[in-house]
């Protein structure tokens, strides 16, 4: 206690309100070992006091800081204050004062779409009110609060945010009553896809008793044909963050985005056990190794990581033929190294779908920044 007079005494009553602080700490934890200090009036008394000569040094700066148009700073400040004296005099409503003023109230408008993919803009917004809604919390973000997103789109529909101009996304963002303003768009979708097919045989092990019973095997040559075919999708997505009261642009984003698909697909249907199946046979293998490792090559290039046994099992169990949305998630991935296994590729807005599904991640980070 001797160290909290001597600064309070020195006119540091920061210092010493934090030293205090750690006395408070110690005691608590000696309290959970069941070792309680003897009572000591005059070192509570003094600490009291030095407490509160420290909130109200604490209170007075946030005061100026308040003045100073700082109220993040100011609420930090009262935030630490009330650690020192919880009851210190009018706290609570200086506290409230500052986090009003501190708090940034956000519209997020709908996506507009500007490209040929339907849909495309609401699952952007989807995915942003969904994910970003879901990471700014209380904790992570004290002074941001996302507005309901019914209570925006009461003022705006999807259609309309397609033709929404700066103008008009400040006024909607003011009548609910918001402090800043989130605009974006995706644009610029392009598509190119290619087809590609590998001809050539694989090898089944086949295995038989000789006349004499004794048991052989043999590998028999099957002719097989794999289609593969690729797609990749580009686009870009646009936001930018105003603040309502002037309009200024406090966050300007714009990124490219892009998904690929590829996927592979065979008429054939293996028989028997799967792993009786190779690219070169043992024979071939001898006689002509370079053969054997060009078969291989091409395997792996329209095939991807796929080990022919594999990819003949899952063909064995049923092979599809047409695509649909609930695989969308089946292109996540890279399969340019692993193909999926499908006799048709994903449109491209269902791949563009796919291209977007992280669009969110800037939006949130750029509401991070703003907290700081």
């Amino acid at each position: 206690m001797e160290s909290a007079r001597a600064l309070a005494a020195a006119g540091d009553t920061a210092a010493a309100g934090s030293v205090c602080l750690e006395l408070d700490a110690f005691r608590s934890e000696a309290a959970e070992y069941r070792v309680v200090p003897a009572a000591d009036e005059s070192f509570d008394r003094d600490a009291a006091r030095i407490r509160h000569a420290a909130a109200g040094r604490l209170v007075r700066s946030a005061e100026e800081a308040m003045a100073d148009g700082r109220a993040r700073n100011a609420y930090d400040q009262l935030d630490l204050a009330r650690t020192l004296e919880a009851g210190y005099p009018g706290l609570d409503e200086r506290q409230r004062e500052a986090y009003a003023e501190a708090l940034h109230r956000i519209a997020i408008l709908p996506v507009s779409n500007q490209t040929e993919a339907r849909g495309l803009g609401m699952e952007v917004t989807d995915l942003v009110y969904r994910e970003a809604a879901d990471r700014v919390r209380r904790r992570d973000f004290p002074f941001t609060v996302i507005l309901p997103r019914s209570e925006v789109f009461s003022r705006i529909t999807l259609a309309e945010a397609n033709d929404l101009d700066r103008s008009d996304a400040l006024e909607i963002a003011r009548a609910v009553d918001a402090d800043l303003v989130v605009r974006g768009r995706v644009y610029a979708l392009s598509t190119e896809s290619r087809r590609d097919t590998w001809e050539g045989s694989i090898f089944r092990r086949v295995a038989f008793r000789d006349s004499s019973g004794r048991s052989e095997e043999r590998y028999d040559e099957i002719p097989i044909e794999v289609t593969g075919m690729t797609r990749r999708v580009t686009l870009r997505f646009e936001f930018e963050i105003r603040e309502t009261d002037g309009g200024t642009t406090v966050v300007s984003h714009d990124e490219p985005l892009s998904a690929g698909a590829r996927v592979t697909y065979t008429s054939y249907r293996p028989e028997g056990d799967c792993d009786d199946y190779v690219l070169a046979s043992p024979a071939l293998k001898r006689a002509n190794s370079a053969s054997a490792s060009s078969r291989e090559r091409a395997w792996k290039e329209h095939c991807g990581s796929w080990e022919l046994p594999a990819y003949l099992e899952t063909v064995q169990k049923g092979s599809r033929r047409a695509y649909e949305s609930s695989m969308r998630s089946e292109f996540h991935g890279d399969t340019e190294s692993r193909p999926v296994i499908l006799g048709e590729l994903p449109p491209a807005e269902e791949l563009a779908a796919v291209a977007v599904r992280h669009s969110w991640e800037p939006l949130v980070e750029a509401l991070r920044r703003l907290e700081r």
